[in-house]
């Protein structure tokens, strides 16, 4: 690999234009199988009323759920393809979006993989036909379904986070495009919390199909439930625009976000256990019992849970003080 000679301001570094090309290619390759799966489930709804697939049914009043799944699958390929694009052409925005969409893929996919662990073999065993299997083969059937996951959610991110992690393919894709790009607008920790909010801003939409919302031991349904959604999602798309603008008050607005929803959650968790929830929700009966089967997880688990997510938030949020600080004094970000 080349070695880029440094101009006066610059620092030498290996031109990692080759990596970029690779990385974006795997990108858009992700991104296809991502719309192939989206696209999949709503070919399956398509499908003359006479063709019955086995393990494939929609409830009457499941389609919106379906829809939304498969808009975002949708959603995840046009991001892995465009940012493949992007890779492709070295752009600099690309690194700092593939990291942050990188590591929360990492993230899941190891949370993913422990709760399989946890729940395979009641999985299976509900699995339609699996009585009739020998032992030998559910044992291979376990350790393919980890082995598809391990490579799937855990090896590929991993991938990617090695490939974009390093300083020499920042330096290239800034040499290529020296004109600062909207990620360079704000610290990567402050881009990454905007982000998310954005992503429960969306969140918001699966909901509407199913229009009831525990809030504080209560459950809220019907249009209140619908408008008290809106609302929400509303306002952590406002928290999330000024997030990225490093406005104080967006800090303090995710804070008090943070504490109202994690109140929320606790104390419905501390007057309803989960089945208690589901059928205020309106969840149809089939499904619970499927839950029931899988198990459930205890009200203590629920509420210790939910208090460490959101005292990870806080803390996460008092470690980015500083920039939304930096912001409201002028300094801004670099």
């Amino acid at each position: 690999m080349a070695q880029r000679e440094a101009t006066p301001g610059e620092h030498s570094f290996k031109d990692r234009r080759t990596r970029l090309i690779v990385l974006g290619a795997l990108s858009i390759l992700v991104g296809v199988a991502c719309m192939l799966l989206g696209g999949l489930p709503m070919l399956l709804i398509a499908l003359p009323k006479t063709v019955k697939l086995p393990g494939f049914d929609v409830a009457q009043g499941e389609w919106g759920a379906v829809l939304t799944a498969s808009l975002l699958y949708e959603l995840m390929g046009a991001v892995f393809i465009w940012s493949g694009v992007g890779s492709m052409r070295a752009q600099r925005w690309v690194r700092p979006v593939m990291l942050m969409v990188s590591w929360t893929w990492l993230l899941a996919g190891l949370a993913l993989l422990v709760l399989l662990v946890l729940i395979e073999d009641q999985l299976l065993s509900s699995w339609p036909g699996s009585e009739a299997l020998p032992s030998a083969a559910m044992a291979v059937a376990g350790i393919a379904a980890v082995a598809v996951l391990v490579v799937m959610d855990i090896l590929l991110p991993a991938v990617f986070i090695w490939g974009y992690r390093s300083q020499d393919v920042r330096l290239t894709c800034e040499a290529r495009h020296p004109a600062p790009s909207w990620t360079d607008r704000c610290p990567p920790q402050v881009l990454a919390w905007s982000i998310t909010l954005w992503g429960c801003a969306l969140l918001v939409i699966p909901a509407l199909f199913r229009p009831a919302l525990p809030v504080f031991g209560y459950v809220v349904s019907g249009m209140p439930a619908r408008l008290l959604l809106l609302s929400s999602g509303a306002v952590a798309g406002i928290l999330a625009w000024g997030s990225y603008a490093l406005r104080m008050p967006a800090w303090w607005g995710s804070a008090f976000f943070l504490l109202v929803t994690g109140a929320s959650a606790v104390t419905s968790f501390l007057r309803m256990d989960l089945i208690e929830i589901y059928r205020a929700m309106n969840m149809p009966e089939e499904e619970i019992q499927v839950l029931r089967q899988f198990g459930t997880p205890s009200c203590s688990a629920l509420v210790a849970g939910t208090a460490a997510l959101t005292g990870l938030g806080l803390g996460y949020l008092l470690f980015m003080r500083k920039h939304f600080m930096a912001g409201q004094e002028g300094g801004g970000y670099g």
